[in-house]
């Protein structure tokens, strides 16, 4: 674990992973039960606590299948220590031992059940959903993000979902902080697809994305593990890029329905040379409800400019309201709009009263291109351009 002191409070950081095999568990529970403070280890096992007060707090850690860990964390500051947290499997509660399907059927099954324009899963039971969210953007004055801050917003957002591949997203609250804040503008919403864009005046096509119904033909896929929850198997894929695909990284798949669980997808360096960037990271992690649907919870895009900058975007879904009548009025509605009130922007963002939202939101995006800050085409990364 590392803690990262900053005034009275600290960050708490660390990687939860298997005793035996050293591999990093994900959904690991994590709870400070003096702060009321809990959070989940993403997909390669890490953890964040932020704005932790400084003192010692017992810590509390479990995951199905596993003997409980207990500790105390002593938050000092200037205090810095990096460890794993070791968890033991515990045979008392194990369940039985679940058929693994060949390497074949869980590309094939996955292909088959996912819409891979929102990287949603196809289930015949949900026909639709309702979801809110929430999120911030920051451009980072170095290349990590415990840079100084250049430019940062925040946005609030609810979204509509129905079978086969609608999705309407609606931002209800947008703020910019400082200066910078102001001009820098992509849209925020859930990420969606990054295979095609255009970046520091260069188009760019990925090829296939690694989930597609073509792509096992076009990738090389080796499976790295396999972790038990509960009575579910998840599978960990490792992927690299044949000849013609721009794509490397890692897939998690439900071996049960072979639903996308999440993906960590990065451009290769071939990608990266040609668009004169350092790195673009796209991460998107679900979690599982009722037992039965995996559904998003988080998203993150970033991007590693030539001249040492961070941009991100990192975007939390907060809950689901499932089969839930939807207005067809809603489901006609444009991908991405913005509520009303959510319009109350400064004036270097919207140029004019009198503009309406199209013509403003255009005017932003040529500011956001034409400033030396910030990495061209972002926006154009999060979504495709529009008609």
């Amino acid at each position: 674990m590392c803690w990262i002191s900053s005034g009275e409070t600290a960050t708490l950081t660390g990687t939860v992973a298997d005793r035996t095999t050293g591999r990093p568990i994900p959904f690991v529970h994590l709870l400070i039960p003096q702060l009321k403070r809990n959070v989940l280890t993403d997909l390669h096992g890490d953890f964040v606590f932020q704005n932790l007060p400084e003192g010692s707090w017992p810590l509390r850690v479990s995951f199905p299948g596993y003997s409980t860990y207990q500790d105390t964390v002593s938050i000092q500051t200037d205090t810095s220590l990096d460890r794993f947290i070791l968890l033991s499997t515990d045979p008392s509660i194990q369940s039985t031992q679940l058929h693994s399907p060949p390497l074949d059927t869980l590309l094939e099954g996955l292909t088959r059940r996912l819409h891979e324009k929102t990287f949603h899963a196809r289930y015949p039971s949900l026909q639709s959903h309702r979801f809110t969210y929430h999120g911030t953007q920051i451009l980072y004055a170095g290349k990590n993000a415990q840079s100084a801050i250049l430019a940062r917003i925040e946005f609030t957002g609810e979204g509509y979902y129905q079978n086969p591949d609608t999705l309407v997203q609606v931002i209800t609250g947008y703020r910019a902080h400082g200066l910078a804040g102001q001009g820098f503008g992509m849209h925020p919403g859930v990420v969606v697809n990054i295979q095609k864009g255009y970046m520091n005046g260069q188009d760019f096509d990925t090829g296939p994305l690694p989930i597609a119904p073509k792509a096992p033909k076009q990738y090389h896929y080796k499976l790295t593990d396999r972790i038990k929850i509960g009575d579910h198997l998840v599978y960990h894929l490792s992927i690299r890029p044949k000849k013609n695909t721009r794509l490397e990284g890692d897939i998690w798949i439900s071996g049960t329905d072979y639903a996308l669980v999440g993906y960590d997808l990065r451009f290769n360096r071939a990608l990266l040379k040609k668009l004169n960037i350092k790195g673009l990271r796209t991460y998107q992690e679900s979690a599982l409800y009722y037992d039965r649907y995996w559904l998003p919870i988080r998203q993150i895009v970033q991007i590693h400019t030539a001249s040492n900058h961070l941009a991100e975007q990192i975007t939390h879904l907060d809950g689901y309201e499932l089969n839930s009548p939807i207005p067809d009025t809603v489901l006609a509605g444009k991908p991405l709009t913005f509520h009303p009130r959510a319009r109350t922007r400064p004036p270097i963002y919207w140029s004019a009263h009198t503009d309406s939202l199209r013509v403003a939101e255009q005017k932003a995006l040529h500011r956001l291109m034409q400033s030396e800050h910030l990495p061209h085409g972002w926006k154009r990364v999060i979504e495709q351009p529009r008609p």
